[in-house]
């Protein structure tokens, strides 16, 4: 466990880091270019570290961590995720949105095709329930958007949405998947070997579901 490796990864990220120490109940809160309407913090809890976010001085917990490396590990993904999430290109977007407009839902392979371009196929499926992805799926109400994680529990994203809203969600999200998958996580395991339930945690604080 290198506790200063992982803060290294957060200085990395451009914010502002205060209150860093062990003798107050806050353990560290990062503030990005002084903005005090949104921080991110860890706090001392008797089980552990619970890492909340605060808006206009109203917290609300995200997740509680055992482990400090962990607590640190998810800081950092929250920062990434609240902060300084990749950019989705608003005209790939619409481009996407727009295609499925003109398709029907029977021509769904021709969107996912176009998806495919910017989003790897394995985060992302139209057809039936892939485990570690962004899933379609077509009810009574309409379409929704999930994530199905490696135990099979879904996590809905939106519900009941038209064909081209659906696929909108599909695309932003499958992208947001891969960029923490490819882009975010990678650098956290060459620190440490988090376990597959903590990461399931960190990919779930990333999509902020």
């Amino acid at each position: 466990m290198d506790l200063n490796q992982l803060y290294k990864l957060i200085d990395s990220s451009k914010v502002e880091l205060i209150c860093q120490n062990h003798t107050q109940e806050r353990v560290v809160e990062a503030v990005l270019n002084n903005d005090p309407e949104t921080r991110l913090a860890l706090n001392l809890i008797e089980s552990g570290y619970e890492l909340v976010e605060i808006q206009r001085n109203l917290s609300y917990k995200r997740a509680d961590f055992n482990r400090e490396s962990s607590a640190i590990a998810a800081l950092y993904i929250l920062i990434m995720g609240t902060f300084l999430s990749l950019e989705i290109n608003q005209d790939d977007q619409k481009k996407i949105r727009d295609l499925a407009q003109t398709q029907s839902p029977s021509n769904i392979d021709i969107v996912k095709n176009e998806i495919e371009r910017f989003v790897r196929g394995k985060y992302i499926s139209c057809d039936s329930l892939k485990k570690g992805a962004v899933n379609l799926t077509k009810g009574n109400d309409g379409y929704s958007v999930l994530y199905v994680n490696d135990i099979e529990e879904k996590i809905f994203i939106t519900k009941g949405r038209r064909f081209h809203f659906g696929i909108g969600v599909l695309f932003n999200y499958g992208l947001k998947l891969q960029q923490f998958m490819e882009t975010i996580l990678p650098p956290l395991l060459t620190i440490e070997p988090f376990s597959r339930q903590e990461i399931e945690t960190f990919k779930r604080l990333y999509l902020g579901r």
